[in-house]
């Protein structure tokens, strides 16, 4: 009997380690898809938010297109039918800046729509957020808003996709103006803090009551 057990025991500790290896691999693969499946899950949820910010701003900037627009519009139809050599040249050079004024506006728009391939893991913050101004500059929230810039320790450079730091102030400057009443004052400030880059937003509205906080 007892030589018995001496035999089975190294068998039955082959197959237990075997079942654990098993349990082990199995639980390896459900951790796996679990990290698939919650980094799908937000890259879809940045997509969604990324697509709901293009839609506020695409019918902010309506306006701020269909004004040179109306321009091209009024002076082609007094070209045709001009005959002053000095006044089509004019008209000619108003329409050019017209269009350019459209074309830069859908081009940051488009810019900031489109999906980024092959993109950088690293930004430039003051790049960053010249080019963030420079899309909700037209924004009909934002045309009445004066942002201020300071960038201290330039050039600044963290370890973040530029176009995720450009969706977070976007946000972060269309709830400013929004806050603001579209007529205020925004500060940006960024600056190097030990091994990390602190930007701060700061708004002139009047801020969360507490009792909401």
């Amino acid at each position: 009997s007892d030589l018995a057990t001496i035999r089975t025991s190294p068998e039955d500790a082959a197959r237990t380690q075997r079942e654990l290896a098993t349990t082990t691999e199995r639980q390896a693969f459900r951790i796996r898809k679990m990290q698939s499946d919650l980094k799908g899950a937000q890259a879809g949820l940045l997509r969604a938010e990324k697509l709901a910010s293009v839609g506020q701003l695409a019918a902010g900037i309506a306006h701020e297109i269909g004004n040179p627009i109306g321009v091209i519009l009024g002076m082609s139809e007094i070209l045709k039918d001009s005959d002053d050599p000095g006044q089509s040249r004019t008209f000619a050079a108003q329409i050019h800046a017209a269009t350019l004024r459209v074309h830069a506006t859908l081009k940051d728009l488009l810019a900031f729509a489109r999906p980024v391939r092959e993109e950088g893991a690293f930004a430039d913050v003051a790049a960053v957020i010249d080019q963030t101004l420079n899309l909700l500059q037209p924004h009909r929230v934002f045309s009445g808003i004066r942002a201020a810039v300071r960038i201290d320790d330039a050039p600044l450079s963290a370890e973040i996709r530029p176009s995720q730091l450009q969706q977070v102030l976007v946000n972060l400057l269309l709830n400013a103006a929004d806050a603001t009443g579209g007529k205020g004052r925004v500060d940006i400030h960024a600056r190097r803090d030990d091994r990390f880059v602190e930007i701060r937003v700061i708004d002139d509205g009047p801020g969360i009551p507490p009792e909401d906080q």
